[in-house]
């Protein structure tokens, strides 16, 4: 999105209001919603970007975007993998849906919006309840879907790395409510503004809506050229590998949400999206992912990898 100067323009209701922490309420669009619908076609980049819920006994119904990072793992936000804090260790588990729509099994039924339901449980996670930037959980799948259709790498730059890539390097992807389901929701160029303070956390304008939290903010390829990757593990991959795509935060909430549908016609600080940049959690996840290369290889190897359920 366009970089404007920081202008006052949210009616707020009393001055001197002060800021919530940020979290999984809704969430802002800046100057325009230049969003743009993409297919979740295997072989791009956005088969590896799926729908998290929990529908499981005593739980809400909880959804958000979630993004492979490995073969046998996928990344998304503390809030979206558990109900509550307290449920952070519990053997509850989550429900991830990749993939494009799958063609009704009989003549005149609907599409079902999705080819691949995959079930996860947390490995790792945040402690979102003493820190802000703990917003972020692991889960570990129960098939190694990324060894069929790939996965996307982990990049951990810095707030000023990122800066100097310069304006609308970044870009953002996921499934807010409002976008159909047979595709994900892209903003094609966003950018970083600054950071929260003494912790890991970037102000944002990139589009987010309810749906968005936990999904990558990424960089293409071309614009990460030269950069060491972080890929897990070395040696032969157990399948596609690494679809392209450089995800270097997550998405966490905002400070002051607006309706669904309001437009936020400058930028406005008070109104920052979040970001969680991967720099704050990645040493968590790295034995995590070079289990989960290990893991994918030695079933490849072996020819004990199942194939992912396929919905019927």
């Amino acid at each position: 999105m366009r970089r404007t100067a920081c202008l006052p323009v949210l009616m707020v209701a009393a001055a001197g209001l002060l800021l919530q922490p940020a979290g999984p309420s809704e969430a802002n669009i800046f100057e325009v919603d230049d969003r743009v619908t993409v297919e979740r076609s295997p072989g791009t980049p956005w088969a590896a970007v799926g729908l998290i819920t929990q529908t499981t006994p005593g739980r809400d119904f909880r959804f958000g975007t979630v993004t492979l990072v490995g073969p046998c793992h996928a990344l998304t936000a503390h809030h979206t993998a558990f109900r509550r804090i307290a449920d952070a260790g519990t053997a509850e588990p989550s429900h991830l849906w990749f993939g494009p729509p799958r063609p009704a099994a009989a003549e005149g039924q609907p599409d079902f919006p999705w080819t691949w339901q995959v079930t996860a449980h947390a490995v790792a996670w945040g402690d979102l309840d003493a820190h802000v930037h703990g917003d972020w959980a692991l889960l570990e799948l129960e098939h190694c879907l990324g060894s069929e259709i790939g996965w996307w790498e982990l990049v951990p730059l810095g707030f000023d790395e990122t800066r100097a890539l310069g304006d609308k390097a970044l870009r953002l992807v996921g499934h807010p409510t409002e976008s159909p389901r047979e595709t994900a929701l892209l903003d094609p160029g966003c950018d970083v503004y600054r950071e929260l303070g003494s912790v890991p956390g970037w102000r944002m304008d990139c589009a987010v809506r309810v749906g968005n939290s936990g999904g990558p903010v990424f960089l293409d390829p071309l614009e990460v050229s030269g950069r060491a990757s972080t890929q897990a593990a070395g040696g032969a991959l157990a399948g596609p590998g690494p679809l392209g795509p450089r995800l270097i935060a997550i998405v966490k909430g905002d400070f002051f949400p607006q309706p669904r549908g309001v437009v936020i016609p400058q930028w406005d600080e008070r109104a920052a999206n979040v970001a969680l940049p991967v720099y704050a959690f990645i040493e968590e996840l790295r034995p995590h992912l070079e289990a989960g290369q290990a893991r994918a290889t030695r079933e490849a190897v072996e020819g004990r990898a199942a194939p992912t359920p396929m919905l019927e």
